[in-house]
């Protein structure tokens, strides 16, 4: 995600995500730059050594700006990709349950299949 909060990053994670030809102030790629407005819900996880984290607190506050719901957890000692490692860590676990029950509250109201 490119951060408007400091600007298009030359770096190579950014040359990497986005290739040599991508628009890189494409919404897709950038949501940041995106009208937030109709956006559904949404739930953002950022952690404290993250190099996107400013840019996810930045994401977080946006569509809350256009009325969307928007909540957040941040996880000060955590670091990129930390989500992704539930068996080691246990904020991974803890981040993995608090999505879990965020997606649960969409549909509690829904008739169960069955």
């Amino acid at each position: 995600m490119v951060g408007v909060s400091r600007g298009e990053r030359p770096d190579a994670t950014a040359e990497q995500y986005f290739g040599p030809d991508a628009d890189r102030a494409h919404p897709y790629g950038s949501p940041l730059l995106a009208d937030p407005r109709g956006l559904p819900p949404a739930h953002v996880v950022t952690a404290g050594s993250d190099p996107l984290r400013d840019e996810g607190h930045a994401y977080a506050a946006r569509p809350g700006e256009a009325g969307v719901r928007v909540t957040e957890i941040h996880y000060p000692g955590m670091f990129h990709g930390f989500f992704g490692c539930p068996e080691l860590l246990a904020d991974a676990r803890t981040a993995q349950g608090a999505v879990a029950d965020v997606i649960a509250s969409t549909v509690s109201s829904r008739k169960k299949s069955g």
